[in-house]
Order: structure tokens, then C-alpha cells, then sequence
């Protein structure tokens, strides 16, 4: 079975229309709407839960979760990357699992971003995506900025490769307000400079970004290609998580299994002051 189907409480939203009412976010109001994009992709109208300071009683191992290992964060950055890496981290027992959160270098003591070494393995070594760091229960951010400006985004650039790697992955797709991203984008030292510097075609070619409307066009755009990419190739299964409404750990708890009251809590609010340093 596959196809497009919603069920929800009120009202249909075609994934069109979600797209567009992330950017109408305001008139949602406390919206509890709940849609499925084919038989293994999940999505509602959802976002940050409580903060609590209690921890599960039982941490899973990966077999453990309702979907399949490994996640693969495929949603833009600064989009609630650290709440999910944390949310698996809380949960999940640590004998048994490893997560990834922008470093992919696990037995080195430098950072080497999933970005770059998925770059250089695709386009230099001529390897498979996740070669040499395929050992990662979660992925949780995979992009990767680099020295003299370079910025690389594998969720927009080397989605096949990612599939052919982990063609039964499970994806998760990150989304807030795409102007409240705009703003992390900007605050975060010269990101939005990097995605003018770089072309990220046929949509963001070098040169284009410095305009608003360009930047949230690139972002609903990549949401929009990871869901027809699953629809594609329903294979894997897409949970789509809005991170920054209430329901976004109920919605993390109904797919993974794991306590959201536990594990669920908003984390990193950016200031711009943290850095990534590349080897």
C-alpha cells in the first residue's frame, strides 16, 4: 500500500499545504492535526514538550524502538537537531548504541563533520556514503561546515547515496517556522554567507540566499523533496517532527517508544557562540 492519506482531527492538509502552513504557522493556533504521508511516514502538527528533569527507567536498546535503525536526521539544521540527538541519548542505553550529532569522527579526538567525510567519500574516495562511519545508531545532524567557507548539506546533495547506503533507514524530517530557522540561520557565525558562497542547485545557485524569500523557498523545497523521495521509496519510514510545537515529543514517544516526558526537551536555544572546528 502507498499513496498519500491523512488522518487527523478537523481537517486534511495535502503535503503542499503543510508546506505552506509552516509559513501561516500563527493561524494554526493549538492545531492537533495529525497526517500520514503513505503507510510508513508520519507527520502532525506538533512540537516542543515540557521540560522535565527525570530520566527513563528503562534505557532501550536499538532493537528495542518501534522503527528500524539507523535514524537519519534528514531535515536542515538548526531546525531542533540537538533535541532529537538528545532525546536518543536519554533513552537509549549507551552499551549498546552510538549517536552522532554533526561529528562523525567516533574514535578520534578531533571533530570531522558527517558532511565532509560523506563528501569525500562520495566524491573523492568514490566509497559508499557512510563508509567508515557507518557504526552510528542516529545521525543526527549530517551536514558539515568546512575551512575557507565551504558548506556541505548531504540532505539536499546526496540523498540517493544516502538510500542506497541504508535503503531501510528510518528518516526523520525536522521542521519549524521557516522564518524562526531564518533567524537561527542568521545568528549562527556565517551560515547564511556559506549557503550564498555554495551552490545548492538547481534551487539556492551560488550567489542566491541573500534575499529572504530565496532561504525559506530553499527550506520548504528540501522538506518537500524528502517526502516525495520516501514516497519514492517506501522503503524507509519518514517521521516528520515540527520541533517547535507542543506535540513534537508525543510525536518522537508514538514513533520511537521512548518516554517523551523523560527525554523530550527543547535544547540549544542558538546564540551563535559555539563553534565547529574542522581537521
Amino acid at each position: 500500500m502507498s499513496g498519500l492519506f491523512a488522518c487527523h482531527h478537523g481537517f486534511d492538509l495535502t503535503a503542499h499545504e503543510l508546506s505552506a502552513s509552516i509559513l501561516a504557522v500563527s493561524t494554526l493556533g493549538a492545531s492537533d492535526e495529525i497526517r500520514t504521508t503513505n503507510n510508513n511516514s508520519s507527520t502532525a502538527i506538533g512540537g516542543m514538550g515540557p521540560q522535565y528533569n527525570t530520566s527513563p527507567a528503562i534505557l532501550l536498546k536499538p532493537e528495542q524502538l518501534k522503527l528500524p535503525t539507523p535514524i537519519i536526521v534528514m531535515g536542515l539544521m538548526k531546525a531542533g537537531t540537538t533535541s532529537i540527538y538528545g532525546y536518543f541519548k536519554c533513552g537509549l542505553d549507551p552499551k549498546f548504541s552510538r549517536l552522532s550529532h554533526y561529528n562523525c569522527n567516533y574514535a578520534g579526538k578531533n571533530v570531522m563533520s558527517c558532511g565532509k567525510r560523506m563528501r569525500r567519500n562520495i566524491t573523492k574516495m568514490k566509497t559508499k556514503a557512510f563508509d567508515t562511519m557507518d557504526m552510528f545508531t542516529v545521525y543526527a545532524e549530517l551536514d558539515g561546515q568546512e575551512k575557507n567557507g565551504g558548506i556541505t548539506v548531504p540532505q539536499w546533495q546526496f540523498v540517493n547515496e544516502i538510500h542506497e547506503h541504508f535503503p531501510e533507514a528510518t528518516w526523520i524530517l525536522n521542521l519549524r517556522d521557516p522564518h524562526d530557522w531564518l533567524k537561527s540561520i542568521d545568528h549562527w557565525q556565517d551560515l547564511r554567507q556559506r549557503f550564498i558562497d555554495n551552490p545548492f542547485l538547481p534551487d539556492l545557485p551560488r550567489g542566491k540566499g541573500g534575499n529572504d524569500q530565496d532561504m525559506i523557498a530553499f527550506y520548504l523545497e528540501q522538506a518537500q523533496r524528502i517526502r516525495k523521495f520516501v514516497e519514492e521509496n517506501p522503503s524507509h519510514t519518514l517521521v516528520e517532527v515540527p520541533i517547535d510545537k507542543p506535540e513534537a515529543g508525543k510525536i518522537m514517544e508514538d514513533a520511537f517508544g521512548i518516554s517523551s516526558e523523560a527525554c523530550w526537551r527543547k535544547r540549544n536555544v542558538n546564540d551563535g557562540s559555539a563553534v565547529w572546528v574542522e581537521h
